[in-house]
């Protein structure tokens, strides 16, 4: 933001510019009632389209006009205003302001281009500092890059549709979550084959460098039994992983029994220590 100002100041478009941020912790100021007015109104209003947006933010002050809607865009996808890259237009010409979190008072004067006075307080001494690496050379006004809608994703296009589309009203369903622009393909599921020993379920390698597939749960492995094998491989499966929980909690209980019987011994143990005698 500094960069900016300091080159709208340069090329003469203001004598002078002063900007103030308040203090951390006291951040309310006016601007906030008409958000609050806009909340309000919002609350109240069935909102399906971006020209819905604006017609709250201009009927939450009808008296006042003190929230006027302005839209940068249509929902067509029409610009109505346009975006620049002011960071790749401004970055080759201007540096940082040292310790600019410290200051608070900003200003900038025609007079003096690329340099702004900081201070960190109202009666603070401000602090000069030349923003411009050459102080003779401004960035140009024209020959900004202009920024284009880069649009929504496809999985946000594909969320809007699958999700949010039901909610909407009827005429605006294809307005806010039209069906998406962009389709994908999903994989081919890859199918399953078995082992003669009945052992695993594995999917086909296809070369040295090929992912281990991640354990599979009883009904994710009953689900690829039941679409992918015949009858009699379907039987020794299940009843081979039924055999492996079996073992599995058996182990566990002998473990555990063990263990019990350990500490019950240990218990049982009586130490015996001699009295110390006297010389």
């Amino acid at each position: 933001m500094l960069w900016y100002l300091a080159w709208r100041v340069g090329h003469k478009l203001h004598d002078k510019i002063e900007i103030h941020f308040l203090i951390a912790g006291h951040t309310k100021f006016s601007p906030d009632c008409g958000f609050g007015l806009i909340k309000q109104a919002y609350m109240k209003t069935r909102v399906n389209t971006l020209a819905d947006i604006a017609e709250v933010v201009e009927n939450s002050s009808p008296v006042s006009r003190l929230n006027i809607p302005q839209l940068v865009g249509t929902a067509e996808g029409k610009v109505l205003v346009q975006t620049f890259d002011w960071q790749q237009h401004l970055t080759r010409h201007f540096r940082r302001l040292p310790q600019i979190k410290s200051y608070q008072h900003f200003s900038f004067e025609a007079k003096r281009p690329g340099v702004v006075l900081a201070k960190s307080h109202r009666d603070a001494q401000p602090v000069e500092y030349q923003l411009l690496r050459d102080g003779a050379d401004l960035p140009p006004v024209d020959g900004l890059p202009v920024l284009a809608p880069p649009g929504l994703k496809i999985d946000r296009q594909n969320y809007l549709y699958e999700k949010i589309r039901p909610f909407c009203a009827d005429e605006a369903r294809d307005i806010t979550c039209p069906a998406p622009r962009v389709t994908t393909q999903k994989s081919p599921q890859k199918r399953m084959r078995m082992c003669s020993n009945a052992e695993a379920v594995t999917p086909p390698s296809s070369g040295p460098h090929k992912k281990k597939r991640r354990s599979q749960t009883l009904p994710e492995l009953h689900t690829d039994l039941r679409s992918n094998a015949p009858a009699q491989l379907q039987a020794a499966h299940v009843i081979n992983l039924l055999r492996k929980v079996l073992a599995s909690v058996q182990l566990s209980l002998h473990l555990g029994s063990k263990d019990e019987r350990m500490v019950e011994s240990r218990r049982g143990q009586t130490t015996h220590i001699s009295p110390c005698q006297s010389p």
